[in-house]
């Protein structure tokens, strides 16, 4: 959520020919909830739009919204599972228990380390890593942050459960920590 020039830097619609910024948005339809859920990294950990120099001066949500709880639903994208398991949670028993991080605990808390369900994680425990992309091997020496990344993305997967960032030959980017894209 953009801050510097009062918000300008993102404005999502106008009234009376004044643009609405998201920052007046977000204020405005907090008033009446009973908490915030902040879907995908952006709006959770600021994202790339907050990662230096910031010249917007982007927060996340948690940085606007003071007086309720944010539910933060990061991910980049965030897995359709997590937003309606936690919206439909909300719904039926209230907000549901939370790690530090103020994510739901059943998709991303301390037991959902990516690096211990990922199926590369055989080469990680023999020493046996990929110098470069598309070799057999962990893909931690190029940058895999599965061994600090808390989701169940390695066995929930993406598109039916078809697809992952490993299985698709990427490294896990860490996209659901407060550090990404860092």
């Amino acid at each position: 959520i953009p801050l510097e020039e009062e918000g300008l830097y993102c404005a999502v619609g106008e009234k009376d020919e004044k643009p609405i910024t998201a920052l007046e948005w977000i204020n405005k339809i907090a008033d009446n909830a009973l908490a915030v859920v902040a879907v995908g990294t952006c709006a959770t950990w600021g994202g790339i739009p907050a990662a230096p120099p910031n010249p917007t001066g982007a927060v996340p949500a948690s940085k606007v919204i003071k007086d309720k709880p944010v539910i933060n639903i990061p991910g980049r994208p965030p897995h359709p599972d997590w937003m309606v398991g936690t919206l439909v949670n909300v719904l039926k028993y209230g907000i549901p228990e939370l790690d530090s991080l103020g994510r739901p605990v059943m998709f991303f808390g301390p037991d959902k380390l990516i690096h211990d369900n990922c199926e590369l994680r055989q080469y990680f425990d023999t020493g046996i890593f990929a110098k470069d992309f598309g070799q057999k091997g962990c893909l931690y020496e190029l940058g895999c942050k599965g061994p600090v990344a808390h989701c169940d993305a390695s066995t929930r997967g993406w598109n039916s459960g078809v697809s992952w960032c490993n299985r698709s030959g990427g490294p896990c980017i860490g996209c659901t920590e407060p550090f990404f894209p860092g």
